[in-house]
C-alpha cells in the first residue's frame, strides 16, 4: 500500500488545529470504523479507531495507513488502490483532513427508480466501476438515464486517487 503526504499538508493541518478529531466512516450494512486523532502543537501524536467492524483487508490496510500517518506526524492521503479497503482508508482521510466532499448529497440519486445514494455507493464498493454496472445492480438510470452523470460522478468520486 502506498501512501503519500497531502497535497496542502500545511492547509490540511490548519483545519486540523482541535486538539481531538473524531471521524466516523458507516459503509452500511459492510464496513464500519470510527478514528480518533490526537493533535499536540499541529502534529498528528495519537491516532486509533475507537469502534470498528471491519473485513480483514480494511482492517490491515488501516493499520498500515494509520502507523504511516504517526510516524508523519500528519494525516496522509490515503492508499492509491481501487479495492474496497483502499476506499475506506481514504475515506478516513478525507475525513480526517476535511476534504470529504460528495458530488451528490441527495439522499435520493434516481428519482424514478427510487435507488438511493446509499445503494449506488455500496454497488460502488462492492466492485461496480461503471454506470452500466451500477444500473445492473440497483436499476439506476434504466428508466429515463437523466441521473447517469450523478452515477458517474459517484464512481469518479470513489475510484479517484487524488
Amino acid at each position: 500500500m502506498t501512501t503519500k503526504p497531502a497535497a496542502s499538508t500545511a492547509d490540511s493541518n490548519a483545519n486540523l488545529q482541535r486538539p481531538v478529531e473524531v471521524v466516523h466512516v458507516n459503509w452500511l450494512g459492510r464496513d464500519e470504523v470510527e478514528i480518533r486523532a490526537n493533535w499536540q502543537g499541529g502534529k498528528l501524536v495519537g491516532l486509533k479507531p475507537v469502534q470498528s467492524v471491519l473485513c480483514e483487508s480494511a482492517t490491515k490496510a488501516l493499520a498500515i495507513w494509520m502507523q504511516s500517518c504517526l510516524q508523519a506526524g500528519q494525516v496522509l492521503e490515503g492508499p492509491l488502490g481501487q479495492d474496497h479497503a483502499s476506499m475506506l482508508v481514504r475515506e478516513v482521510s478525507l475525513r480526517l483532513r476535511n476534504e470529504f466532499r460528495p458530488p451528490y448529497t441527495e439522499e435520493e440519486i434516481c428519482h424514478c427508480r427510487v435507488i438511493s445514494t446509499a445503494q449506488v455507493d455500496r454497488a460502488v464498493i462492492a466492485g461496480c466501476q461503471s454506470a452500466r454496472e451500477v444500473a445492473g445492480e440497483t436499476t439506476a438510470s434504466t428508466s429515463c438515464g437523466t441521473c447517469r452523470p450523478d452515477l458517474e460522478a459517484w464512481i469518479r468520486f470513489r475510484y479517484e486517487t487524488r
